[in-house]
């Protein structure tokens, strides 16, 4: 009885597509847990009201999946055609340029304390810290519906520049909520809101 032995070639190229795959399904949710756990790991903090790492964070840490997938990906297709050593290099080249992605996206956040807001954004070399008297305005940006009411969707934090810095309102924002308003209202920061938008 004859076993037919595998190309290896072929069997390296099975196991390469599997990886292309398993890594695309997963950059739609890697991104999430892997950003998460590794910021919590890194900045955590009592002192922190709250800590959160803003959609770009996520969405950076994803094109560096994406990016090595693609690194795969012209291995695979360039491997068919050819066995030169340089196909290797130009693939571990686009992998290597997924690093820059993963280490602005783990370091990417904004969390506020007692004495404001903190903010690094993405591609910034460093932390960018906002007192609460360093804010010339604040807004609170409502989203009305029909038949459903209006929902809170951002805090607008205007700076003395005039830029704005937004912040997603959500469950973790809304725990604290109070606190917020009332650090702005102590340091008497002018607080509005678009409520009355939706009634003219």
């Amino acid at each position: 009885m004859f076993v037919s032995k595998k190309d290896p070639a072929q069997e390296s190229g099975t196991f390469l597509f599997s990886g292309i795959v398993i890594m695309l399904i997963s950059s739609l949710v890697l991104p999430i847990v892997v950003v998460f756990f590794i910021q919590d790991a890194i900045h955590f903090s009592k002192s922190h009201w709250l800590f959160k790492a803003p959609p770009s964070a996520y969405i950076t840490f994803m094109c560096g999946m994406l990016l090595i997938t693609a690194g795969m990906i012209v291995y695979l297709i360039i491997k068919v055609k050819t066995d030169k050593k340089p196909v290797l290099l130009v693939s571990l080249v686009i992998i290597l340029l997924s690093s820059p992605l993963f280490y602005t996206s783990l370091n990417t956040y904004y969390y506020f304390d007692q004495e404001g807001l903190h903010y690094r954004e993405l591609w910034s070399l460093g932390q960018s810290d906002y007192h609460w008297k360093d804010f010339k305005q604040v807004h609170a940006v409502f989203d009305k519906k029909p038949n459903r009411g209006s929902t809170l969707k951002v805090y607008e934090f205007v700076i003395s520049d005039n830029k704005t810095i937004v912040i997603p309102v959500d469950t973790a924002f809304m725990e604290n909520r109070q606190r917020i308003n009332a650090s702005l209202e102590q340091n008497k920061v002018p607080f509005d809101n678009n409520l009355a938008d939706f009634y003219e």
